[in-house]
């Protein structure tokens, strides 16, 4: 529900960037175990870290042009070392730079299992595509389902490395 109701607002300006900010954001709540309703997307606390986001995502694109030469290999670790980061930035309260060196040091080790598993999902929905040509099934349904797949696998590695790691840091 919460996707469906992302969908039919990501397009309207100002608010589009709290929800997107908000479902970025929904895996950490997954991985916590917390109950929301979708209507969490609107909460002004994510509106409040517009400036933070988008500096973050200023930040990868930077990174994208700076490792052309070196063939792109740089910017999918670099990705994948920064993948929580923007969890973090919300979750943790943290300031960009922060979130990107917790991240980076949080993902140490596990770049390649998350790659993996990215790779699979992705090679799964083009493999879904094709099939859509030859059974007619709705492509925006597949597109919904992805949608709804992409978050719950970023909600297993977050629980695995952040929450759990806090749990037994606790004890």
């Amino acid at each position: 529900l919460t996707v469906l109701l992302y969908s039919a607002t990501c397009w309207i300006p100002y608010i589009n960037i709290g929800t997107t900010i908000a479902m970025m954001n929904l895996p950490s709540a997954l991985a916590r175990g917390q109950k929301f309703s979708p209507l969490y997307l609107f909460e002004a606390k994510y509106r409040k870290y517009m400036g933070e986001y988008l500096t973050m995502f200023g930040n990868y694109i930077l990174v994208a042009f700076a490792s052309i030469p070196f063939m792109g290999i740089p910017f999918l670790i670099t990705i994948y070392g920064w993948s929580f980061a923007p969890l973090l930035l919300i979750d943790k309260e943290v300031n960009t730079s922060e979130a990107f060196t917790l991240s980076t040091k949080i993902t140490y080790g596990y770049k390649l299992k998350m790659w993996l598993s990215a790779f699979i999902i992705e090679f799964t929905f083009i493999l879904a595509i094709l099939i859509t040509f030859v059974t007619g099934v709705i492509p925006f349904l597949l597109v919904l389902f992805f949608m709804m797949l992409s978050p719950a696998m970023t909600a297993v590695f977050y629980k695995h490395l952040v929450v759990e790691r806090e749990k037994y840091n606790n004890r």
